[in-house]
């Protein structure tokens, strides 16, 4: 007969288990060991906060481009109510003046150029305002979303490796 020596199974280090980050990790000879599906978790995560975070200052941004369209708006209307008003109140009352000095169709063209120079400083200024809030597009979100796509494909191919 022959005999058969029964070798036992090699002694196996006992695995330790520790928590980092709402995750367990578990080491065997000092050697981390994580599966990816935590991993994935966490960038799944991470990944909602920070769309959550870039809609919130696409938000801010919108708000403030809104606010100065919003003055530029203002300041348009306030010149269109000057035009009007002046053309119907003082238009009378300069042509009248003038008229004491120069000829009727005389005093009219000055007082109408009067008017022409002042609408063209609010509508100037109205105009100044509009090109501030131009273009309407969040254009620091837009970069920080770009950045943030490049960092994430960098993250998935590092996990996948």
């Amino acid at each position: 007969m022959v005999e058969v020596s029964r070798r036992s199974a090699p002694a196996r280090t006992p695995v330790k288990r520790y928590a980092s980050m709402g995750r367990v990790v578990e080491v065997n000879d000092g050697v981390a060991e994580e599966g990816l599906g935590p991993l994935v978790k966490e960038l799944s995560q991470q990944g909602r906060r920070l769309a959550g975070n870039h809609i919130e200052l696409a938000k801010a941004e919108l708000s403030e481009k809104a606010k100065q369209a919003g003055i530029g708006a203002g300041a348009l209307g306030v010149a269109a109510v000057f035009a009007l008003g002046m053309l119907g109140a003082l238009t009378a009352t300069m042509i009248l003046a003038l008229n004491i000095v120069l000829a009727p169709w005389l005093a009219a063209v000055i007082v109408t150029g009067v008017y022409a120079l002042g609408a063209g400083m609010a509508a100037a200024a109205g105009r100044t305002q509009f090109k501030k809030a131009a273009p309407l597009v969040p254009q620091e979100t837009v970069e920080s979303l770009k950045e943030d796509v490049e960092w994430l494909k960098t993250e998935l191919r590092s996990a996948r490796r």
